[in-house]
């Protein structure tokens, strides 16, 4: 009888999700020390091998934790919900720049200087650095960690560490600007993985407003 002991009622090892958790917290506060490099350097050479390492790591701790759809159907809302979710987030970037540079004019210097810091001459190594931190952020924050988080807490606790962990991470980054839009975007892509209860949406999403807004067609000239 010792073994079910350690088991909890979904058959997730106790000491099994407790690693997790362990690893997890112990990448999250290793990652915004890497971000800390933005504007400072080639980030992209920093956060692409890591963020390698990082879907590797929680992948194989959070094995047991089911992150994506149980059937072909619920792909298909699933892609369906990530692609509708991204677009609308992508034009609603555009819109709110536009009004916000009309309240505050300096909005498009500062803006233009994080694309600036962004910028690398070698745009497929940055895109492909970027897909790679893209999928390793849905996959540390709200990949298998926040299923077991929600079992140990409850659904808005392990909602409200996911979304904090999240925004402060992103806060090494120094800029308002980028704070302002992890809250933003965490909150949507938080509320799709919830809703859909799988990573495939939130991930849709994020890459779609990434690739788009980031490398694409940057909101203003930079």
């Amino acid at each position: 009888m010792g073994a079910p002991a350690l088991l909890a009622h979904d058959g997730v090892s106790t000491r099994a999700s407790t690693r997790a958790l362990l690893v997890g917290g112990a990448l999250v506060v290793i990652w915004p020390i890497l971000l800390s490099h933005f504007g400072g350097g080639d980030v992209y050479a920093l956060l692409g091998p890591f963020a390698l390492f990082v879907i590797g790591a929680v992948l194989l701790v959070g094995r047991r934790e089911p992150i994506l759809p149980r059937t072909g159907r619920l792909l298909a809302r699933d892609l369906g919900v990530g692609l509708g979710v991204g677009v609308v987030m992508t034009v609603g970037t555009y819109a709110f720049f536009a009004l916000g540079e009309r309240l505050w004019p300096p909005l498009a210097g500062h803006v233009g200087g994080l694309y600036r810091d962004a910028h690398k001459e070698n745009l497929v190594f940055a895109m492909l650095a970027t897909v790679a931190a893209v999928v390793a952020e849905e996959v540390l924050w709200r990949g298998p960690l926040l299923g077991i988080l929600k079992r140990r807490i409850g659904l808005r606790g392990a909602a409200a560490i996911s979304l904090v962990t999240y925004v402060l991470a992103c806060s090494t980054s120094r800029s308002v600007i980028v704070v302002v839009s992890a809250l933003v975007c965490g909150a949507f892509w938080l509320v799709e993985r919830v809703a859909t209860r799988s990573i495939v949406a939130p991930l849709v999403s994020h890459l779609m407003w990434t690739m788009v807004v980031v490398h694409l067609l940057p909101v203003t000239r930079v």
